[in-house]
């Protein structure tokens, strides 16, 4: 097989690392800025170089389409991933729980860093599936761009869970996921106060379905 770049190196890891933890490939634009850049031109690149060189395959037009080939997966079992490391993972009511519970997370899986994990645990109605109840989020203290989901205090229950955030003539508003009645217009100081942080990715499929287990029985393979 035809040898690969550190920078392409990089890329198959991530794609096969996306692959294992949450049983889907990344996007063009996921790859991209796992890569460092916006510009899914630059995530393509990456990808087309690693089907002409054998270690991947995808279909043409299909979203998450990436495939692994035998020699991209032994590559990717010989090199491994980076080390883990231990982030907090929060509940829904963070002060209820004295416990400090840390999730491992490889180190290169994500291409922003994450300070922090949320279990969520409210059905939360995403029509797209994006995310769907009890999956594991992981946020990034820093604040969302209009129109991105980010974990937030609720204003009324003082628990976190998620809401979308948009701003409009310098004012801001949270507005619940499939509940346009369920909205808080409030200023930018109210904004920080209450934001925890944006989602940067997730696991799924690391919890059993709800039976009062602890998130802290399964570990990811």
């Amino acid at each position: 097989m035809r040898p690969l770049t550190e920078k392409q190196r990089e890329a198959l890891t991530f794609i096969a690392t996306t692959i294992r933890l949450t049983q889907r490939p990344p996007t063009i634009i996921e790859v991209s800025r796992h890569m460092g850049s916006d510009n899914s031109r630059r995530g393509l690149g990456h990808i087309e170089a690693l089907e002409k060189k054998g270690y991947l395959v995808r279909e043409p037009g299909q979203a998450r389409s990436i495939r692994l080939t035998p020699a991209g997966l032994s590559l990717f079992e010989k090199t491994g991933s980076s080390p883990p490391r231990e982030i907090p993972l929060l509940s829904a009511r963070p002060s209820a729980d004295p416990s400090h519970r840390t999730i491992p997370v490889p180190g290169d899986f994500f291409g922003e860093r994450p300070d922090f994990a949320f279990h969520l645990e409210a059905d939360l109605p995403f029509p797209d599936g994006q995310i769907r109840p009890h999956d594991i989020l992981f946020v990034q203290e820093t604040p969302p761009s209009d129109g991105e989901i980010a974990v937030v205090e609720d204003p009324v229950s003082g628990i976190l869970t998620l809401y979308t955030v948009s701003k409009r003539h310098g004012q801001f508003a949270l507005s619940a996921p499939g509940n346009s009645e369920r909205r808080y217009d409030l200023g930018k100081k109210e904004l920080t106060r209450l934001v925890r942080g944006r989602i940067v990715g997730l696991f799924r499929s690391l919890l059993s379905p709800p039976s009062g287990n602890s998130p802290n029985e399964r570990q990811p393979q």
